[in-house]
């Protein structure tokens, strides 16, 4: 099984184009990032299952006798409460290296975009006309910001939402964290220079 043990480069190299993707969009395009919650949790998730999968089939040939076999299992255990707890949480979208008053300025201009009534309160908008509600987190010191609608019968809704969030972006003359995005982009290096590494030490 220790093939498995092939796939963490191209993983490295799956977070690297995440990380370098954000950082050049906004170094050189001046644009902050939306990305999907649901691609992040695929990449998460292919990344951990390996490395699950390696385990689950250790306890199997080695056995789960004493001490070694009880951590053994308990990392494959905590893969998966690890992997379904972030199935629920990870569920919209994010936006990378943007300042906490244009996130709020393009919602607020892709809210009256779609023409829906709504009202503003501190981490949720009300989404009165649909009866439904749109959750809001935003981390000003990592210029990140999550997007989530509470019940997902709307969804063609929120992604026109989010459409619209993107075509304010477009069309307004956005400042991005640049700060936030040069590190960004060194952790992409990094991740590139882990993949290097993890090959070489494959290939010893």
């Amino acid at each position: 099984m220790d093939y498995i043990l092939y796939v963490f480069p191209f993983f490295f190299l799956l977070y690297a184009v995440v990380y370098l993707f954000i950082a050049f969009k906004a170094l050189i395009k001046n644009k902050p990032s939306i990305i999907s919650s649901e691609w992040l949790y695929a990449l998460i998730f292919f990344s951990v299952m390996p490395l699950t999968i390696y385990n689950i089939v250790d306890l199997f040939r080695f056995g789960f006798g004493g001490s070694f076999g009880l951590v053994s299992l308990m990392v494959p255990m905590f893969d998966i409460v690890f992997l379904i707890f972030f199935y629920f949480v990870m569920k919209g979208y994010c936006v990378y290296c943007v300042s906490d008053a244009d996130f709020r300025n393009a919602l607020i201009f892709s809210l009256n975009n779609v023409s829906i009534k709504f009202e503003e309160t501190m981490s949720k908008i009300e989404l009165t006309e649909l009866n439904n509600e749109l959750n809001i987190s935003f981390t000003a010191w990592i210029g990140a910001g999550a997007l989530k609608l509470k019940n997902r019968k709307d969804k063609i809704i929120f992604k026109k939402i989010i459409g619209g969030i993107g075509q304010y972006f477009k069309e307004n003359n956005i400042k991005p964290k640049k700060m936030v995005a040069i590190f960004y982009l060194i952790f992409g290096i990094l991740f590139i220079i882990f993949g290097a590494g993890f090959v070489k030490f494959l290939i010893r």
